[in-house]
């Protein structure tokens, strides 16, 4: 093995294998989360010598999406994959969707206060950001659509500006911005969205037919917050194979579990349910909330994380329907 550079290459460096015949293009980052995972992707388009990213760390979720592009990658804390004629090096474990995660995660690199993780009520501008790819926003207009402070605001375009997922456009008051690239952010909030303390509920109601539709038009007629979300909310907009043997829903927190259950003329329960209420600290995650041919769903960027988590071969179904949903 030898490493060396190629000539006229803006690559870090490269490793040639000789007696396999192999050469690979070496790419150095201190840190990979999605954003820069997709900054790679896109700047390894179209070349054809194979690339390895050499990083201190790097999170699942951008691992991910350096491996389903045919992207190496070696850190630090001992996570790597490379699959080549006559080179082949894995560790971590095989997460349950499929995707490759290591053995113990990673958090993302520290960020100052100024710079927030985009969870919570950051969490909801990035969820308008994709929900609108293409509109221009001013931080009033922002403030307003994910009802959050314009500081919030203003902090939250700030880190995504650096990390090139915001273009820019204009100064002071009237200055906007628009996504550059959604898919990057959907990929970030997705990571770092971590959830608050949810009570998660389950309960069976006797429902024939479509449940989604039957369990929130129980909830609506006693004027009770909701959204259906997950797969069965997916399962709306993209045809799958598997059905769907429990319903989520999302709820109003301002109501108990037993209230709710009792509006959706359904019992709890501990095994056998076909529903499961999610109440949350507040009802940020149901500002999005959209009706949908008589039945209250969740935003489309909720719906897919919330898939994208269940456990029942959620993933798929998630990576299914934001190909159909989002495009990218």
């Amino acid at each position: 093995m030898v490493s060396e550079a190629l000539p006229g290459s803006t690559d870090d460096g490269s490793l040639r294998f000789s007696d396999a015949g192999l050469v690979l293009r070496v790419e150095q980052k201190a840190h990979v989360d999605p954003v820069v995972a997709h900054a790679i992707e896109a700047g390894n388009a179209g070349r054809s010598t194979p690339l390895l990213v050499v990083a201190r760390t790097t999170t699942s979720v951008a691992r991910e999406i350096l491996e389903s592009h045919g992207i190496g990658y070696v850190d630090t804390t001992g996570n790597a994959a490379i699959d080549l004629p006559g080179l082949y090096v894995r560790t971590g474990s095989l997460a349950r969707s499929g995707s490759f995660t290591a053995s113990a995660e990673i958090a993302p690199a520290p960020r100052s206060s100024s710079s927030p993780r985009v969870a919570g009520k950051a969490g909801l501008i990035a969820q308008a950001l994709i929900l609108e790819p293409e509109r221009a926003w001013t931080l009033d207009a922002m403030a307003e659509r994910a009802g959050v402070s314009t500081a919030l605001a203003h902090r939250v375009f700030t880190r995504l500006e650096q990390a090139t997922v915001l273009a820019a456009n204009g100064r002071g008051p009237r200055k906007t911005r628009r996504v550059a690239s959604p898919g990057a952010l959907l990929d970030l909030w997705a990571e770092e969205a971590v959830e608050p303390k949810e009570r998660r509920t389950p309960a069976y109601a006797l429902m024939r037919g479509d449940r989604a539709r039957a369990v929130s038009s129980r909830l609506e007629e006693c004027d009770l917050l909701h959204a259906v979300t997950g797969v069965a909310a997916a399962a709306r907009h993209v045809a799958f194979l598997t059905s769907i043997l429990v319903t989520e829903v999302r709820v109003t927190a301002a109501r108990t579990p037993a209230e709710v259950a009792a509006a959706a003329d359904a019992r709890l329960v501990e095994n056998g349910a076909n529903i499961v209420f999610v109440q949350g600290p507040d009802d940020a995650e149901l500002r999005f909330r959209r009706e949908v041919e008589g039945v209250w769903l969740a935003a489309e960027t909720r719906v897919y994380l919330d898939a994208l988590r269940d456990p029942r071969r959620g993933a798929e179904q998630a990576r299914e329907y934001r190909n159909q949903v989002f495009g990218f």
